[in-house]
């Protein structure tokens, strides 16, 4: 990353004291931010780690060595970054002894900077220690917190699902729906609710924090870690952005954290409570209460969330209360916020007072618990609006029954007036039932009627109509006579068949008796009419190979062969006096066809082959396979290649088409390699090399031209080394920028590169479809009659290592040296 330019990563934002980096903060959304003492220096490469030096312990980049911690959890890929450090996918070598199937786990390796800091690593090893004790199915399993060296790392379950918070950024705006978000309400209210009785307070608690498992659970995770960085004071922030400060150790999601935290007051469960009513206000709703303002910002704007209307009264008083401001108005646990929301019971006690008189060492205690009215009034008058909205449903349900339209529109509606009473309804199955037992019967009378009236399709429509309702039973009974009544009409239509056929049958005869009279007529007439005939036949045939002959829709093996051969038959004369024709017109659809597809213009030529074997025009023709792709092609797609097949079986190296001033040609998609040079060899007789995918070196100019030589001849095709002028336009991409993880020599930072030659297929392609064309191994071209190594090799630094480096070559091998094919495109 260069210093000239500040850039918010999509993952980790790394803020030192520079002013333009600090102004990242105010841009991020659902980041982690990570203030730290120093400028922090990142790297292009995928994965970057932070502070000094790592002994022999420390997690490794993307290098050939798989990173491996304490001789045990081996690195596979990483999951996720964030300030207080990656998770990884890793294999627990313990498990796999074991031969335990399940053998991966979650490794979160903590941030260099908490080496710095001793009191906050104690204090978070300290929670965490506390965080192995929670053992919950909505919580995920902490096994350990250890260290590898200056590694600091904790290992957890593995899970597979997305984090709740890209689940909520896709069903933005509309919530997750009632059942589903209750579902995850009820899994993480217990899970907090277990927590806070092990005295375990999360601290923050937000959507990037729970993870939704592909089996539809739902788990929380670093319980008490921000509890514990928060011990040593807090940081200010805004938005829904951890703020992490490694030296102060403060953590807290402003869009989160309850107005007390915001002010600095020690973190307290009802703190989690207020976390957890903005995430469930999410999950049903799709937006934050408060649209993601701090606690105190939303508070000094007086704002108020917006009534969530799938929620009932219940739910949503117990919801709002939740998300009250101030401690002392807002609900006092999780567990009973829980049970105002989740509880379906309204046994009210009104004005009852209990007495408890408890003799106790000589003195009377009394308990005296009494009823809000104003809070049982208003779930009367609920319940009794309930009700009555009960009534008018069933009112319009029986009202569209009475109706007895029986059509689509009515069937309709009526499932969609179910549809909403269930919802609204849950409790009341028995209502539905009846509504569905009399719509079988009214739909079962109805098929009754049609089929007496022998409307069999009316009634079969009201037959699966029946069924859909639920009557399997009587509604096989109604196709049983359905097929009954089909049955009889099959038969009265065979009896008219068979009148019909007998009808024919006397007329044939008929015909039969008046030929047979005229035919001693008809027998000098014979002989022209069969001369005829013929003539026609031979006309016919002609005519349908010129159809077959189009190239639109061309059926060699087909219709074109059963024409071909029918004409033979027919004539033998006159098919080799067309055969040549045939040929010419089957070789101009070839061509036309080898600018669309040489796939299909090769089979062509193969089929028409086999059926003119002695067509010397189809002998001598061949296909060029590059011809159909456009220039650039390549860059877009794998698929966008092409090869030349050869006539000893085998293809060519693979090549993209590229143009230069207008001219087109082919050039190697990736270097030479040895599996395709020993090929060559063992036709050639020439030393075998290692049978692998990597480019082939250490081959003079000599044997380069007699490989290039025999690609020629293989292929009929002029092969050779490309130009410099050439390879530099195909090299170069289009512009696009050079693949940073280019085979270049790079040592740093316990990145290592350039060690030794990689598979060509390896790295990305470039604008014309190019792999490796910088680095690897230097490329040999040709300019002005001279050789010349182009694009550097594995042993160039990578700040030499460009695509317009290039070197004057002797010719002689060497091992860092290698070459792609090219050849023209007519």
């Amino acid at each position: 990353m260069s210093n000239n330019n500040t850039t918010c990563d999509d993952k980790t934002v790394f803020v030192g004291v520079s002013t333009t980096a600090k102004d990242c903060v105010d841009e991020l959304e659902d980041k982690t931010v990570f203030v730290v003492e120093h400028q922090a220096q990142a790297s292009e490469d995928k994965t970057v780690f932070m502070g000094g030096q790592k002994d022999s312990g420390s997690v490794a980049a993307e290098t050939d060595t798989v990173a491996t911690l304490n001789n045990r959890f081996e690195l596979k890929e990483l999951l996720g970054a964030g300030g207080m450090g990656a998770v990884y996918r890793a294999v627990d070598q313990r498990k796999v002894e074991a031969n335990d199937r399940d053998h991966s786990v979650a490794i979160k390796v903590l941030n260099s900077d908490f080496q710095k800091h001793p009191h906050a690593f104690i204090s978070l090893q300290r929670e965490a220690r506390k965080s192995q004790q929670l053992a919950h199915p909505s919580i995920v399993t902490v096994y350990d917190f250890d260290r590898d060296g200056d590694t600091v790392f904790m290992t957890m379950e593995y899970m597979e699902g997305e984090p709740l918070d890209e689940l909520l950024q896709r069903e933005m705006g509309h919530g997750l729906g009632l059942e589903a978000g209750c579902r995850i309400l009820r899994s993480i209210s217990n899970a907090l609710i277990y927590a806070h009785n092990n005295h375990i307070i999360h601290a923050d608690f937000k959507p990037g924090n729970i993870f939704v498992t592909s089996d539809g659970g739902s788990k929380v995770f670093d319980f008490g870690i921000a509890r514990a960085v928060s011990s040593q004071g807090v940081l200010k922030g805004t938005g829904v952005t951890t703020l992490f400060d490694a030296a102060t150790l403060g953590a807290l999601t402003p869009a989160y954290a309850s107005y007390e935290m915001l002010l600095g007051l020690e973190p307290s469960t009802d703190d989690d409570l207020y976390a957890l009513a903005c995430v469930a206000y999410e999950l049903f709703a799709g937006v934050h209460p408060f649209g993601k303002l701090p606690a105190n910002e939303a508070k000094e704007k007086n704002l108020k969330p917006e009534r969530i209307k799938c929620l009932s009264r219940r739910q949503w008083r117990a919801l709002s209360k939740a998300l009250s401001f101030e401690r002392g108005k807002r609900t006092a646990t999780v567990e009973e916020f829980a049970h105002q929301f989740f509880s379906t019971g309204n046994s009210w006690i009104i004005g009852a007072v209990t007495v408890a008189v408890l003799a106790v060492s000589g003195g009377v205690y009394q308990s005296v618990t009494s009823v809000d009215t104003e809070v049982l009034r208003s779930d009367i008058e609920a319940d009794m609006s309930h009700k009555f909205e009960q009534k008018l449903a069933h009112d319009k349900l029986k009202g569209l029954l009475n109706a007895k339209e029986l059509t689509l529109v009515w069937d309709k509606e009526i499932e969609s007036q179910l549809k909403r009473y269930a919802k609204a309804f849950p409790d009341d199955t028995a209502f539905p039932l009846s509504v569905r037992s009399d719509l079988m019967t009214l739909y079962l009378d109805a098929v009754a009627q049609r089929l007496n009236k022998g409307e069999l399709q009316q009634a079969e429509e009201y037959i699966a109509r029946s069924e859909s309702w639920g009557a399997t039973i009587l509604a096989q009974e109604a196709r049983e006579q359905l097929t009954a009544k089909r049955r009889i009409e099959l038969q009265r239509m065979e009896a008219k068949k068979q009148a019909a056929q007998y009808q024919l049958a006397m007329a044939e005869e008929k015909k039969l008796k008046d030929e047979a009279l005229l035919q001693r007529e008809q027998q000098e007439q014979e002989r022209i009419r069969l001369q005829r005939i013929s003539r026609e036949r031979l006309a016919s045939a002609l005519l349908t190979v010129d159809k077959s002959l189009n190239c639109q829709g061309l059926d060699i093996n087909g219709r074109l062969a059963e024409a071909v051969g029918k004409l033979a038959a027919l004539s033998k004369k006159s098919y080799e006096q067309h055969r040549n024709s045939y040929a010419s017109s089957l070789l101009k659809c070839i061509r036309s066809k080898e600018l669309e597809s040489a796939d299909v213009s090769n089979k062509w030529l193969v089929q028409s082959r086999q059926l003119f074997p002695d067509s010397v025009e189809l002998a001598q023709a061949k296909i060029d396979s590059c011809l159909h792709l456009n220039p650039g092609s390549g860059g877009r797609s794998n698929r966008l290649v092409c090869r030349d097949s050869f006539q000893q079986g085998g293809e060519s190296p693979v090549m993209v088409v590229v143009a230069d001033g207008g001219k087109r040609f082919a050039i190697g998609k990736y270097e030479v390699s040895n599996a395709e040079y020993n090929h060559f060899c063992r036709q050639a007789g020439c030393p075998r090399r290692p049978d692998n995918n990597r480019p082939v070196t250490g081959v003079s100019l000599v044997e380069i031209k007699r490989y290039l030589a025999w690609l020629t001849s293989e292929s009929g095709f002029k092969y050779s080394l490309p130009s410099y002028e050439h390879w530099l336009v195909a090299a170069k991409g289009r512009s696009k920028p050079a693949d940073p993880d280019r085979n270049c020599f790079l040592k740093y930072a316990g990145i290592e590169k350039g060690f030794e030659l990689i598979p060509i297929s390896t790295g990305k392609r470039n604008g014309y479809g190019l792999v490796n064309a910088v680095g690897n191994a230097q490329e040999l071209v040709l300019r002005g009659g001279k050789l010349w190594a182009a694009g550097g090799s594995r042993k160039d630094p990578m700040s030499e290592c460009l695509v317009t480096t290039r070197r004057a070559h002797t010719g002689v091998a060497d091992e860092v040296t290698g070459f792609r094919v090219a050849r023209a495109v007519n």
